[in-house]
């Protein structure tokens, strides 16, 4: 049990150091030398952090490919679709926002 927790988090670990912190020094780089496509991949590589996350666990977890495809997938779509209707005006950013009033 300490084990699979252990190896849980690590996964965890990776999926987050992949994206979020990669993707923050990539826009920073960007930034400092002004290449706009540092930019945007390195902020795709945050948006895309859910997923990481999720391949990460689920690798360190020796899963099956397959099972790694069932995380990835609806993370992406959930991701595009929201892009898509940001895009079109059916929700903003605010409408996202959760509040425990």
């Amino acid at each position: 049990m300490k084990n699979k927790l252990i190896r849980t988090l690590n996964g965890m670990g990776t999926g987050l150091l992949a994206t979020l912190v990669v993707g923050t020094i990539m826009v920073q780089i960007g930034t400092l030398l002004n290449l706009s496509l540092l930019n945007e991949v390195g902020g795709f590589a945050k948006v895309f952090m859910a997923a990481a996350i999720g391949v990460g666990v689920t690798y360190a977890l020796n899963a099956k490919p397959l099972v790694i495809l069932h995380f990835i997938l609806p993370a992406v779509f959930s991701l595009v679709v929201s892009k898509v209707m940001h895009q079109k005006g059916l929700i903003e950013q605010a409408d996202l926002k959760l509040s425990l009033n």
